[in-house]
């Protein structure tokens, strides 16, 4: 008994070649069914006798072909649950071909007077009739679930925003019974579409009125359907919302990253921070890129970081012949590899996960000598400016001895391309982190050579990088605060992880050799309004819920990057969104040679290295704006701060008191 219950759940489980056979079984029970119904109406509810013979010639024909013309057509290949207008236009396409060529084959027959023909109008109604019911039988399933009811009425649910993916959504939304949303307007900025419907749902107004049709029409949800172009009105929407008290906010996933183009509500997202800052979109030529990079034998050094880890996965999926990942910290690394088992099922030995010191040189040449890259990511650095003005040698041995070790062993193992990540910090810098990836960018161009093309690529903050302040905010809200802002007026630029590494790779792919690259990071965000953007995305309320203190600046840091100092300037390059630095800071190798020499010799002190630095790169200020930043007032310490500080107060207050 058992067994035989297993066959029949066996029977049960769907299968491809199950849904083949159950559509066949059903055209040609459809096929013979219109045929007979066919002659009755066409004689009056009577099948003559004539006929009943000749009819199994014509089923047989009409089975066979129209039977190859499904296949053909692909109509026993669908999904049954999501049949929609490319179906339909192949079943009417299935419609026009039945009847053109059987119509055509009974007028051959009736000219070679051979008896086997039969009146058009049987044809005429046998086709139609296979048309309709064959149609039905593909759009059943979808039909049955647009009619049946939900068990439990969904939230009511606002799309902002009329386009093709609004569409897809709402049919995708209806035919899934227990889904959690119930779409009940659409609001859209082009007034062209106001007034219109979207299968059946109603565009009513543009987004400058969401918080007044949310009190209409009882909103309980938003599924935020634009794109990376409409971000302004994206954070009007989110405003709005919050203001009005929604706390569902979707954002839908892009089509491509869907299954077959449909929309499926677990892979709805929360909206979250990089939804709501204003940055331009990043447009890269995906195919270039993937054909420039597959094949090539790739290093990458701080392979498990934020930055480092979105190369190896981005470079795996393009479909690199070897990629060895080099990293210090050997969780971080077995956690990567752990990540790519999926991507590299088939060929796991194209990438090669090494635990090492960047600071090694031996190690390192050895490594290179072994596996002959073609072109190296330097990701490996020290980040963090307190810590490093805590420990400078730390920085001054990582981000320039370690960056000079691993580019002298790329030029002596024929290295093509050495890519150094910069940062914004760089510019102008205030601190020893900042001053020893300046130092990294000048150890790289001295390098530069015809055998080894050495590019260094500046970028601002990654959004959600470990350490980073949004993890912090995350963290701290989690806590139910205060958050820790160190100035009102502070801003920093800001960049998804996975458009600063596409914009690295264009970089690569452009670049001669001897540049110093800028991504255009948008404009600086100020980091109090993202102090305010992430407690208000997770619910809260700032300054009633959530507080947001002020600590003052700490030694290395300062109000505002730059990407460039004033004298550099920049060049437009191939891409809108990247710039070269026109005239950045050139020094011989000889020149480099001995500070190198110079800062190992006088690595002891703080006070030596940044003397040394100092004397190396004309734009660091290193110790004297940290002292003069650590002799200020922390703007929440008293009221004789600076103003800035004082108007971040006094809104703080005046937030409060409300």
């Amino acid at each position: 008994m058992a067994r035989f219950r297993s066959g029949i759940r066996g029977l049960l489980v769907p299968r491809p070649w199950k849904r083949i056979l159950f559509f066949m079984a059903g055209d040609i029970a459809i096929m013979a069914y219109s045929l007979y119904v066919s002659f009755l109406l066409r004689f009056g509810f009577v099948f003559p006798l004539q006929y009943r013979r000749l009819a199994l010639f014509w089923l047989a024909v009409i089975v066979l072909f129209n039977v190859v013309i499904l296949a053909f057509l692909g109509l026993y290949s669908i999904s049954w649950r999501f049949c929609g207008l490319t179906e339909f236009y192949r079943l009417i396409s299935f419609f026009a071909l039945s009847l053109a060529v059987f119509s055509l084959f009974n007028f051959l027959l009736r000219s070679q007077k051979l008896g086997h023909d039969i009146p058009f109008g049987v044809i005429l109604m046998t086709a139609l009739l296979s048309f309709v019911l064959i149609s039905l039988l593909r759009f059943s399933k979808s039909l049955l679930r647009e009619m049946m009811k939900r068990s439990k009425p969904g939230l009511r649910t606002m799309i902002v925003g009329a386009n093709i993916s609004s569409e897809r959504l709402i049919r995708e939304l209806r035919s899934q019974r227990d889904s959690r949303f119930s779409p009940v307007v659409i609001v859209d900025e082009d007034p062209e579409r106001i007034g219109t419907r979207i299968s059946g749902v109603k565009v009513v107004a543009g987004p400058d009125r969401v918080k007044e049709l949310i009190g209409r029409y009882q909103i309980e949800a938003l599924i935020i359907t634009l794109s990376r172009s409409q971000m302004r009105i994206k954070v009007q929407v989110f405003d709005q919302a919050r203001e009005a008290g929604v706390k569902h906010i979707k954002v839908i996933p892009k089509i491509d990253d869907c299954d077959s183009g449909v929309f499926m509500v677990k892979n709805f997202r929360n909206i979250d921070i990089e939804d709501l800052l204003c940055r331009p979109e990043v447009k890269i030529n995906l195919e270039e890129l993937k054909k420039f990079f597959r094949d090539r034998t790739i290093f990458v050094s701080g392979a498990a970081g934020t930055i480092g880890s979105e190369i190896v996965h981005k470079l795996i999926g393009f479909g690199v012949a070897k990629l060895i990942a080099y990293e210090i910290d050997e969780t971080e690394i077995f956690n990567l590899h752990h990540e790519l088992r999926q991507t590299l099922a088939g060929r796991a030995g194209c990438f090669v996960p090494v635990v090492g010191d960047i600071r090694d040189g031996k190690k390192l040449k050895r490594i290179l000598a072994a596996h002959r890259p073609d072109m190296i990511f330097h990701a490996a650095a020290y980040k963090h400016v307190p810590l490093m003005e805590d420990f400078p040698e730390e920085a001054v041995k990582t981000n320039i001895f370690g960056t000079d070790v691993l580019a002298r062993a790329a030029v002596e193992c024929g290295v093509t391309t050495f890519v150094n990540i910069s940062t914004d910090k760089a510019v102008n810098p205030s601190g020893i982190m900042g001053a020893s990836k300046r130092a990294a960018e000048i150890i790289c161009r001295s390098l530069n050579s015809q055998r080894t093309r050495f590019i260094s690529v500046r970028f601002g903050n990654v959004l959600g990088s470990r350490g980073s302040v949004i993890p912090l905010f995350m963290n701290q809200i989690k806590q139910g605060g205060p958050l820790t802002v160190t100035d009102p007026e502070m801003k920093r630029f800001f960049m998804a992880t996975s458009e600063a590494v596409l914009l690295v790779f264009q970089a690569a792919y452009q670049g001669h050799g001897g540049e110093v690259f800028v991504l255009d990071m948008g404009s600086p965000v100020r980091i109090l309004d993202l102090a305010e953007k992430l407690v208000r995305l997770n619910g809260f309320e700032p300054y009633r819920d959530i507080e947001i203190v002020f600590t003052g600046l700490r030694p290395g840091e300062k109000l505002f990057e730059e990407l460039l100092t004033a004298e550099e300037g920049t060049d437009p390059t191939l891409h809108s969104q990247i710039f070269c630095v026109r005239n950045g800071t050139i020094r011989s190798e000889a020149e480099v040679r001995a500070f190198l020499e110079e800062l190992e010799n006088g690595i002891a002190t703080k006070e030596q290295i940044e003397r040394v630095i100092a004397d190396f790169l004309p734009y660091f200020k290193g110790k004297r704006k940290a002292e003069a930043a650590a002799s200020r007032p922390a703007p929440g310490a008293g009221r004789q701060s600076h103003p800035a500080a004082e108007a971040g107060l006094a809104m703080r207050d005046q937030r409060s008191s409300e």
